[in-house]
């Protein structure tokens, strides 16, 4: 028997994978910086679509979750653009993001909706 796809997957792997087979993935990538309440993405290599306007009503308040590394877990709104790609969330997280935080912007389904679908 195959082994499926999702075996060798963490949860965290797992949530982008279902965002975009739902059609709830707006964009994602790696963080290149940020604070507790902001996350820059100046690389943008691998988003769905990229971030430079100021009011990009495409990620204005959608829901920003952590899915790996610094702040894995975390889930948030975009509330403002602060400059070009970088986007200010609400709540602020617990530390500043980092360049190994991995995040997906998406529409429909919370962070926990994710995790019970999974489970």
């Amino acid at each position: 028997m195959p082994t499926p796809i999702y075996a060798a997957k963490t949860v965290g792997a797992l949530i982008p994978l279902l965002a975009r087979r739902v059609g709830d993935a707006i964009a994602e990538g790696t963080a290149s910086g940020g604070s507790t309440t902001t996350v820059v993405d100046g690389n943008q290599a691998s988003g769905l679509i990229i971030f430079d306007t100021t009011d990009d009503p495409a990620i204005l308040d959608k829901w920003i979750t952590i899915y790996a590394g610094t702040n894995v877990g975390y889930s948030g709104r975009a509330d403002s653009f602060t400059t070009p790609n970088t986007i200010t969330i609400l709540p602020a997280a617990t530390s500043s993001m980092g360049t190994t935080s991995q995040y997906l912007i998406h529409e429909r389904w919370t962070l926990r909706e994710y995790l019970e679908a999974l489970y």
